[in-house]
């Protein structure tokens, strides 16, 4: 099932990537042979950034695209004009060397404007009504994994679903499969079910398909469910230790950061000097914040609220009461956020990681979250999986909710993963839909 809706994915790659070339090629009267190797340079740079931003924009994501057309439309089209504007800004800016035919570019957007949500409309009907489902017997118990199963078979457009819940012992799971339920696959959702060679043996030789819950839900969701955390401990323990520094992480972010700051100086000046018109001096704020390994740093930000003692940050009601005038507009375009660049180039954070707490919210979940000092392996980003995916946290409950995407990003971080963070957090500051 998950291979079949990757084949599907792969293929949409390829249906965007052959539009995309063919009407960079075609349209207008120059051939392709009058490419010089730079302008190829300049089209491939932008073919690159359009893919990471249909990705960012869940433009492959068969749920999203089996589920509604307009939003579907609506989503590639903000994806396809945001990459270009982003990536014709980084060539102008940055590559200048590159050749870039304005009216060629142009077209070619707005064909694939056009053709890309069109592409997604037959995918989804594909899915919807061409893809067979399949059932499947679930090992674990039913009032623990339903509702988490219920979310993986709707983010799998329903092609996959629960007939029957089984205990993960032996005997359990035999007069399971005796009963079959018309069911081609089996996912394990106990991890002490493998425990019993006996139990292994029995599911080895029941002739399903075998999925595990961890592989199954971070494919499906994207984040990993506390249930999961506390279910495959053993599995997640080991999949942490694990983690390593990335070879070519610093010099990614420095960088970028640097590439970034010098964008966005203009915008940064402008901004500080509507802070100091508004709400006078200083224009920085500053605060200890817990990084990579526990250890303490001083983040930047622009000043968004009126000056208040160190305790009083981090409650949401009084910081909306704080806001300026400057500060919400700031705020909704998440310009505070641009001082970070400091601390990246310093090397304090990354771009993308997770949020860089303070203490008292740390305290707070440290002890009632499962595997939530994980996130220290690996350095706070000024953006992250879980800022662009969930929305602001004050209380423990909705950390819990938060902190399954933080992990998901520090057991999945790769460069691939970080870029499309980047252009989601573009898309979000686009639509001005900013933190609080």
């Amino acid at each position: 099932m998950i291979k079949h809706l990757k084949a599907i994915k792969w293929a949409m790659v390829t249906m965007d990537s052959v539009l995309y070339w063919s009407s960079v090629i075609f349209i207008g009267r120059e051939k392709f042979l009058s490419f010089s190797s730079r302008g190829v340079m300049a089209y491939s740079f932008i073919y690159l950034i359009l893919i990471l931003g249909l990705y960012a924009f869940k433009g492959y994501d068969q749920g999203v695209i089996a589920n509604g057309k307009k939003d579907t439309a609506i989503r590639i089209t903000s994806a396809v004009v945001v990459s270009a504007v982003f990536a014709v800004g980084m060539v102008v800016l940055f590559l200048p060397f590159y050749e870039l035919r304005p009216i060629r570019f142009l077209k070619a957007v707005a064909l694939c404007v056009i053709t890309m949500p069109l592409v997604r409309i037959l995918a989804g009907a594909y899915i919807k009504g061409i893809f067979p489902s399949k059932r499947c017997i679930v090992v674990g118990s039913k009032a623990k994994w339903s509702p988490l199963m219920k979310e993986i078979s709707q983010s799998l457009s329903r092609k996959l679903i629960p007939t029957a819940y089984c205990e993960g012992t032996t005997d359990s799971i035999k007069s399971c499969l005796e009963k079959r339920h018309r069911s081609t696959v089996i996912i394990v959702a106990e991890e002490r079910a493998l425990d019993d060679q006996d139990t292994v043996k029995t599911l080895k030789n029941s002739g399903l398909t075998i999925l595990y819950l961890p592989n199954l839900a971070e494919t499906a969701l994207k984040r990993i469910p506390m249930d999961l955390l506390n279910s495959y401990s053993s599995y997640y323990s080991v999949s942490f230790q694990a983690i390593a520094s990335r070879p070519v992480e610093r010099s990614f972010n420095l960088a970028t950061a640097t590439a970034i700051s010098l964008v966005l100086g203009p915008i940064a000046l402008i901004s500080a000097i509507a802070i100091a018109v508004n709400d006078g001096l200083p224009v920085l704020f500053k605060q200890k914040r817990t990084g990579k390994d526990g250890e303490k740093f001083t983040i930047y930000k622009f000043r968004t609220m009126a000056q208040a003692p160190e305790g009083c940050h981090g409650d949401p009601e009084q910081d909306c009461q704080r806001l300026t005038k400057a500060g919400r507009i700031i705020r909704k375009l998440r310009l505070d956020e641009i001082p970070q660049l400091i601390n990246v180039i310093k090397g304090d954070m990354n771009l993308v990681g997770p949020r860089p707490e303070i203490d008292r919210f740390i305290e707070m979940c440290s002890g009632n979250i499962p595997f939530y000092d994980e996130r220290h392996r690996i350095k706070p980003g000024i953006t992250g999986w879980a800022q662009v995916k969930y929305k602001y946290t004050s209380d423990l409950n909705t950390y819990k909710d938060k902190t399954e995407y933080d992990l998901y990003y520090v057991k999945n971080q790769n460069i691939l993963l970080d870029l499309t963070i980047i252009l989601a957090t573009i898309g979000t500051m686009v639509g001005m839909k900013g933190a609080k």
